[in-house]
């Protein structure tokens, strides 16, 4: 058998090349694959998410504003624009009852006010109108442009008052409830009927709240934690009414843990300030103005157009919210997106998604 000839032996250097070539080729091309599919991941994933945190803020707001002033039937006329002070003869005059509350017209506590509101615009220095103290402390510099909300209501808990006894000054007695858990001592609760709502603090449970269902006797006593309670009186006798757990609650954008823009709700006048869905960049409110009073929006107004006697016609809110995605470079190239009526381009590459939403006043709509 004849042996192979030394120059048939190996590869020549033009074979060599050309494998090198046809190998990067395909690995050039393996790589496109890949890299196109894990951007079209990261897309999917980014829009993914975007949606999600859309729905859950959706879900915070709305679910606040529907129950905004819903305080049982005839709620629209249960509160006045003014506060009672604790005189037996006034109470005896009849009418509606007010807030029994220290401070009961100040910012956190004024229930008789379901929805209020601050404008700016980016690059502004001042909030229209200015915001309250209790939340100035909390929210961002007006210069961010997103708007701020409060909304207040009651919780969708509501509690027959099983007995409600006669006093000498109207409705001194504690109240009595059938309840487990729900309520604590220095909680906000309203007293309604079809006619009358009175809001108070609760100065003391007995027997302590624990799992069984029975009877709790509720004490609204003079003094206790902030705000306390001007006085005992809540005006009327409350039996077979309704008692609902009150909230004040303000929504706005600033700044969350990972230093991305998030939507934070704060309860109340001292609690700190919760962040609750993050890559929210934007949020501009709108509140639908009813000028005859028929219980349909005949126009919307930003915060800034709303008179402060005209808060109580508000019948709907509308709201526009922007979110931008955690991870930058996920578009090809800066993205145009539309946001409150208004077109923008991104500075960056990050996706963003525009959710806009209204929701009527329950409570206001005929």
């Amino acid at each position: 058998m004849t042996g192979i000839p030394m120059w048939q032996r190996g590869v020549s250097l033009v074979e060599m090349m050309v494998g090198l070539t046809l190998g990067l080729a395909m690995l050039a091309g393996m790589t496109s694959v890949y890299l196109g599919s894990k951007q079209t991941y990261r897309a999917g994933d980014a829009l993914a998410r975007l949606q999600e945190s859309s729905r859950v803020a959706v879900e915070y707001l709305s679910r606040d504003l529907r129950n905004a002033g819903a305080w049982g039937c005839g709620a629209a006329n249960l509160f006045p624009s003014r506060s009672y002070t604790c005189a037996a003869a006034q109470y005896n005059q009849g009418g509606l009852k007010n807030a029994l509350l220290n401070g009961a017209t100040t910012y956190a506590y004024n229930f008789a006010l379901y929805v209020q509101g601050s404008d700016t615009t980016i690059g502004d220095t001042n909030w229209l109108p200015g915001l309250d103290a209790s939340i100035s402390g909390t929210a961002p510099a007006p210069s961010t442009g997103s708007d701020v909300l409060t909304v207040r209501g009651p919780e969708s808990l509501s509690l027959t008052v099983t007995e409600h006894p006669a006093s000498a000054n109207l409705g001194a007695a504690p109240l009595k409830v059938r309840s487990t858990t729900e309520l604590a001592t220095g909680d906000i609760v309203v007293a309604t009927d079809c006619e009358d709502a009175a809001v108070f603090q609760l100065t003391g449970i007995s027997p302590a709240p624990d799992a069984t269902n029975a009877e709790r006797t509720l004490a609204h006593a003079t003094g206790g934690t902030t705000p306390g309670n001007q006085c005992t009186e809540l005006g009327k006798e409350y039996t077979d009414g309704l008692l609902m757990k009150a909230f004040t609650r303000t929504y706005y954008v600033a700044p969350g843990a990972s230093g991305r823009p998030s939507l934070f709700r704060k309860e109340g006048p001292s609690a700190t300030a919760v962040e609750l869905v993050e890559g929210v960049e934007n949020m501009q409110v709108q509140y639908g103005y009813d000028s005859d009073e028929n219980g349909i929006a005949d126009e919307y107004r930003t915060a800034a157009g709303v008179a402060a006697a005209d808060w109580p016609r508000i019948v709907s809110v509308r709201v526009d919210l922007l979110l931008a995605s955690a991870e930058d470079n996920i578009t090809t190239e800066a993205q145009s997106y539309g946001f409150a009526g208004a077109t923008a381009t991104a500075t960056d590459r990050r996706l963003r998604q525009s959710t806009s939403f209204t929701v009527g006043v329950r409570n206001r709509l005929h």
